[in-house]
């Protein structure tokens, strides 16, 4: 069985500070095999998120790149070999090049759970409110459902 966990963290804090040593023990704690964490404020934090990684023995990170509107990031870990990555913009989501209504990329990756070719595929995604459009051009383009509720 595999352990999944999602974070709203807003900041990773600097690592040996009180705040750092937090989100440590709670991401330790949660014994989580794969984390998708939100609002990783700007690249400072990201190298923070990296290290913290590393401490925490999560081997694959991904972060997304700050977005059309901010700094600010999505990240998934994963004790799980990433076998795929994709970073999905609006533009891809949509099809059209002049989308531009996310606010952050959306990180997904594919992990095989089990090292024999069992993949999970998750997004970490931080949408701005009334932004459904997202999740349901997502869910399309990679074979979802087509009804959002």
């Amino acid at each position: 069985m595999s352990r999944v966990s999602t974070w709203n963290l807003e900041t990773v804090g600097t690592p040996g500070s009180a705040h750092y040593q937090a989100v440590a023990a709670v991401l330790g704690r949660s014994d989580a095999d794969v984390v998708a964490i939100r609002e990783v404020a700007g690249a400072t934090d990201a190298r923070n998120l990296q290290t913290l990684a590393q401490q925490l023995e999560y081997p694959y990170v991904e972060i997304a790149p700050g977005g059309p509107f901010g700094t600010q990031r999505n990240a998934l870990l994963s004790d799980f070999p990433i076998t795929r990555s994709t970073l999905w913009t609006a533009a891809l989501l949509s099809g059209d090049a002049k989308a531009n209504d996310l606010t952050r990329f959306l990180p997904e990756i594919r992990v095989d759970v089990t090292c024999q070719g069992h993949l999970l595929g998750l997004v970490s995604a931080h949408l701005k409110s009334g932004s459904w459009m997202a999740v349901w051009r997502l869910a399309r383009r990679r074979g979802g459902a087509s009804t959002i509720c």
